[in-house]
């Protein structure tokens, strides 16, 4: 962005440019083909920006990060997502065209930009209809005449002192408007690598959302996206988490979003169903058309047993957006806790499909493989559930799985759970997987060595925790009252036993 003053003298610079076909307005932030407008979005506008101001000449990668992604470490394939974004929204084709690819170095303009239009002001060249006194003295002028004259004078300067307030006023609102833009893309790009569910991932979501917060600090949605992202990675308690959220409510009490994301930190992390309820309720009815706040809506659903309300909850969010993987994913979870194992596996490939390093689509085809006794399918997910969720290499997963699946060979399913348990019998890996290794042991049929972890849940409060009540690997200890305790001290139990309105 430029900076404009009043200096010795008043400038005011429009630069519009021809490049190849195209007509770009940097001032005011336009490109037109033809008479036809062209909607780029602001990052894409700021590589635009950058490449017509080389003229033609190179600019470097680093150039675009420091100018797309100011202050913010970013992946390289996020420069290479944007240059895409913006031949596609110019029309242009991928591989050549207007916009080059310099390999290892960068971008530039097949064609020199021709500057078009031009107009600078100031106080010499703007015409006053007065003609110069050229030295006459102020005797020699008719005293009316004179009078006309100032009165002119006076009335150009009031008029121009005006002028440059009002254009200082739009300047000052048009940069906290282009500011408040800036804001809410780097919140939405947040807000897409937040619900990748990857700590790496998450990690740069956080960056985003503060970077956006530090741009306007009354922007609801990115306090919500960083309690999501803070929840997520363990970066914060959940109280933490939640009090950002509830932030976000003060800044705006209408933001639905807001409130969804309130209601699955109190869900999944802090174990406060009743409220965790209240929210989503309020969230659906708000905006009832939200993929992901019915998503979450039929999760809450879920975990309070109510799994045909939850079943057709999922349904219509996947109805709603059915190229949408995690609604794709959370049906196969649904699926999974309804003992529906097949369809579950098979809803979960198709969300692979959709977004092949979902960890979560992975964990629920794991769970279901246990459930069917395919020991080696089960090894494989929980393979890739590790990988994807952590940043693994494929190498790495592959390794994995090939060593666990070795322990299986030689030493049977028990031994494979032996295994799984030494591995995180440290911690901060034992707390971790708490929920995971109660799994295991009911695998085996070690009840009592399951319900000795599940009764150490409440440091971590693994994410599992919240389906504890209708997980099928846990339905032969619902009777007992070591297990009724433990759904008694998350809260399961009180939802359970309150009518559905």
């Amino acid at each position: 962005m430029r900076e404009s003053g009043i200096k010795d003298q008043v400038s005011d610079r429009v630069e519009t440019f021809q490049v190849g076909r195209y007509r770009v307005s940097l001032a005011a932030r336009e490109v037109f083909l033809g008479e036809q407008r062209i909607k780029l979005s602001w990052r894409c506008f700021e590589a635009m920006e950058l490449l017509v101001e080389a003229k033609a000449e190179i600019v470097e990668r680093e150039d675009f990060f420091r100018r797309l992604w100011p202050g913010i470490t970013v992946d390289e394939s996020n420069l290479n997502h944007c240059i895409a974004q913006l031949r596609k929204q110019l029309g242009e084709p991928p591989d050549a065209g207007l916009i080059e690819t310099v390999p290892r170095q960068g971008y530039r303009l097949s064609q020199v930009p021709q500057l078009i239009h031009e107009v600078s002001v100031t106080p010499e060249n703007a015409g006053t209809g007065l003609p110069p006194l050229n030295g006459m003295l102020a005797s020699a002028v008719d005293p009316g005449t004179r009078v006309r004259r100032i009165a002119r004078l006076r009335f150009l300067v009031v008029l121009f002192c005006a002028l440059t307030v009002c254009g200082i006023a739009m300047a000052f609102a048009w940069q906290r408007w282009y500011v408040r833009q800036q804001a809410r893309s780097l919140t939405s790009e947040g807000f897409q690598l937040v619900r990748q569910g990857r700590l790496p991932q998450i990690g740069q979501a956080n960056l985003l959302f503060r970077r956006a917060i530090e741009l306007d600090p009354q922007l609801a949605p990115a306090y919500a996206g960083l309690a999501e992202g803070m929840a997520r990675s363990g970066e914060a308690r959940p109280e933490q988490a939640r009090a950002m959220a509830e932030h976000a409510l003060r800044l705006d009490s209408n933001c639905a979003e807001c409130k969804a994301i309130a209601g699955w930190i109190m869900m999944t992390r802090e174990w406060r169903f009743g409220e965790a309820l209240s929210y989503l309720d309020d969230a659906v009815s708000q905006k009832p058309d939200d993929a992901a706040i019915r998503l979450w809506h039929a999760q809450m659903l879920a975990s309070a047993g109510q799994l045909e309300q939850a079943l057709k909850e999922i349904n219509y969010a996947v109805a709603l957006n059915a190229s949408r993987a995690p609604s794709v994913t959370m049906r196969a979870g649904i699926l999974y806790l309804s003992g529906r194992y097949e369809e579950a596996i098979s809803t979960a490939r198709q969300s692979l499909g959709l977004q092949p390093d979902s960890s979560s689509a992975w964990d629920w085809i794991y769970r279901s493989c246990i459930r069917l006794n395919r020991v080696e399918e089960a090894i494989a997910a929980r393979a890739a559930v590790n990988a994807f969720y952590v940043g693994l290499s494929a190498d790495s997963r592959f390794e994995l799985e090939r060593r666990w699946t070795a322990v299986y060979k030689q030493r049977g399913l028990r031994g494979l759970v032996e295994t799984l348990l030494t591995e995180t019998s440290t911690k901060p890996t034992l707390d971790q997987h708490r929920y995971e290794r109660a799994t295991w042991r009911m695998w085996i049929g070690d009840r009592e060595g399951a319900l000795s972890e599940l009764e150490n849940v409440f440091d971590f409060r693994p994410f599992h925790c919240t389906y504890l009540a209708v997980d099928p690997m846990f339905q032969s200890l619902r009777g007992e009252p070591r297990f009724r305790e433990v759904l008694s001290r998350i809260g399961i139990s009180t939802v359970l036993t309150k009518p559905r309105q």
